[in-house]
Parts: C-alpha cells; sequence; structure tokens
C-alpha cells in the first residue's frame, strides 16, 4: 500500500518529497497531537489543508483500507523509517 499510495509524496526514505509533506524521522512529527489514533485518522479522512494546492493535500483512504490496516502502515512506517537522532 505504502508504495502504491503513499510513495508518492512520502518518498523511500519517509522525508517527503514535497514541501508540505512532513519527515517521517523527524521524533516532533509523532509527539504529541501525532498520536495513533490522530494519524489514523489522518489516514483514512485525509488532511484538508486549504493552504495547499489540491493535489498536494493529503486525501482520505478510507474507501481502501480499514483502521486496522491504517494502524498496521503506521507500525510499517515506524520499522521502515526509525526516528533521526
Amino acid at each position: 500500500f505504502y508504495k502504491s499510495e503513499c510513495f508518492e509524496c512520502h518518498g523511500s526514505t519517509g522525508s517527503g518529497l514535497l514541501e508540505a509533506t512532513p519527515d517521517f524521522g523527524d521524533p516532533d512529527f509523532w509527539s504529541g497531537s501525532r498520536a495513533d489514533v490522530y494519524l489514523i485518522k489522518a489516514i483514512l479522512e485525509g488532511i484538508p489543508n486549504e493552504t495547499l494546492p489540491e493535489d498536494e493535500r493529503m486525501p482520505g483512504y478510507q474507501d481502501k483500507i480499514n483502521a486496522d490496516q491504517a494502524l498496521a502502515l503506521i507500525e510499517f512506517k515506524l520499522k521502515k523509517f526509525p526516528e533521526k537522532d
């Protein structure tokens, strides 16, 4: 799923290919409001950032995966893109 849906914006290293795409290795990205519940919601519903062009906004994937699969995607991220020191 990452390769087909996420790679285009998040890249092979998880550092983000677009200016607004977060770096998955940044420890600040995973703290505070970025708890699993928030991330699952973001994956399923998307992130409607009106300040970005429409083609740079994160879409929702609730029509393609469920909450358990979204959590598995988060766990995949944690293994593939560990936090940077």
